[in-house]
């Protein structure tokens, strides 16, 4: 009776301590609390970008923008452009006009958030075609630009991109018609205004 008694104890307790290392293993377990969001997570969060830039069309320029991130805190992007129609905040000669198209690129690097949204500072380089006409004269030429921004991109419900951004640039779009310099040339302040959609 008494070793039966042990038997049953044993087991009891063999079956105590077999629930208990499971118990513990589970808890020990990783989660992805541990190692950040779950891939469900992750695989929900947009990764691209298209937007236009509003801030842009007051110079002018209708510019669209394709952003896609590299990683959690990089993204690359290229933004093609065109000089639609004469702006009354820039400063041209009179019987002049200006035709241009162009190509931005550039890198941002996110200190907050998940590419291609938060916190970003990045800089960016340019090319662009351009064609003066002073008087019915003409001529055309190469230009560029290079700017470092430091801005910030809300992605709405994941689906509405909201991004400002300011900085400094230095542009070299100017062409030379004769005597007349038309175009710009020099330090500019560098202002991001974009609305979009995110996926």
């Amino acid at each position: 009776m008494f070793s039966r008694s042990i038997v049953a104890l044993g087991v009891a307790l063999a079956a105590a301590l077999t629930a208990y290392e499971g118990v513990t293993l589970a808890d020990d377990a990783p989660s992805t609390d541990d190692y950040g969001p779950s891939p469900t997570d992750v695989s929900a969060h947009p990764t691209h970008t298209l937007t236009i830039d509003p801030g842009s069309m007051a110079l002018g320029i209708v510019k669209v923008e394709y952003e896609s991130a590299i990683s959690s805190w990089s993204s690359v992007y290229v933004a093609p452009s065109v000089l639609a129609f004469k702006s009354p905040l820039l400063s041209e000669p009179q019987d002049s006009s200006l035709v241009a198209a162009g190509v931005d690129t550039g890198v941002r690097f996110f200190f907050t958030g998940r590419a291609p949204e938060g916190v970003w500072i990045g800089p960016q380089v340019g090319l662009a075609y351009v064609q003066g006409s002073v008087n019915g004269e003409q001529a055309s030429a190469v230009g560029y630009d290079c700017a470092a921004l430091f801005g910030g991109t809300v992605l709405v419900a994941n689906v509405v991109d909201v991004s400002a951004g300011l900085g400094v640039a230095y542009v070299n779009e100017q062409v030379a018609v004769g005597d007349t310099n038309v175009g710009v040339s020099g330090l500019t302040p560098a202002l991001r205004l974009a609305l979009g959609v995110a996926f």
